[in-house]
């Protein structure tokens, strides 16, 4: 079987064949057209696997204005973290994505990823230390947010329209947010120290699948 490589790279759509590729695997399969609506660039920081005579798949496609905003280092980052699951590297992916993407505290002080990584402590507790286990203790995806709010008791609103609704901050269902603790401490507040990015994302598998394979099998070559 061919060994499966791990590469990144900053890839203009208008003339890579690889980038169109990618785009039409985890953007949109009917393919890239110059100028398309979905974004103001035509160049976008891409992570794939890829072997010497087999098809390459996609990890990471994210849009980008300036090319220096990724610094191509996922590889050095992805070595240090060591992803033990499917989950975790799925949170890995992520996490590496929007460090550069969103400032938060971390990135302002000038960190890596892995620094910001290895820095990160918060107060122990139980619901939120096993609730966010495969992200590494931050709430990253949208189905943990939700799990969360589930504690303001019940509601009308589906999950969407509850997160759009706490997000104007006003409101019935705000203060209401604002009152609930768990285990002593406001939820708001343990949301604001484990969500550093300041929202939360729908999680995707199919890349973090792929590299989650990568992984394993370079493991045993």
């Amino acid at each position: 079987m061919p060994r499966l490589i791990i590469k990144e790279a900053i890839l203009n759509l208008d003339e890579s064949d690889l980038a169109q590729e990618l785009y039409a695997q985890m953007i949109d399969s009917h393919g890239w057209e110059k100028g398309h609506w979905i974004s103001r660039s035509n160049q976008a920081y891409c992570i794939y696997v890829t072997s010497r005579s087999g098809p390459t798949h996609g990890v990471l496609f994210q849009f980008v204005q300036d090319e220096k905003i990724y610094p191509v280092h996922f590889h050095r980052f992805l070595t240090l973290s060591q992803p033990h699951s499917l989950l975790d590297a799925q949170f890995l992916i992520e996490f590496y994505r929007r460090y550069f993407q969103d400032k938060s505290s971390y990135s302002k002080k000038g960190l890596s990823p892995w620094e910001a990584l290895t820095e990160m402590h918060f107060k122990p507790n139980s619901l939120l230390d096993e609730l966010l286990a495969d992200s590494r203790g931050l709430i990253m995806w949208d189905h943990q947010y939700d799990q969360l709010l589930q504690f303001i008791g019940p509601v009308w609103y589906n999950p969407p329209d509850m997160r759009l609704r706490l997000g104007f901050q006003s409101g019935r269902l705000w203060r209401d947010y604002q009152q609930i603790k768990i285990d002593g401490r406001k939820l708001q507040e343990m949301v604001k120290e484990r969500a550093i990015f300041g929202s939360t994302r729908a999680a995707s598998l199919p890349g973090a699948l792929t590299l989650w394979k990568a992984l394993n099998e370079s493991s045993y070559n």
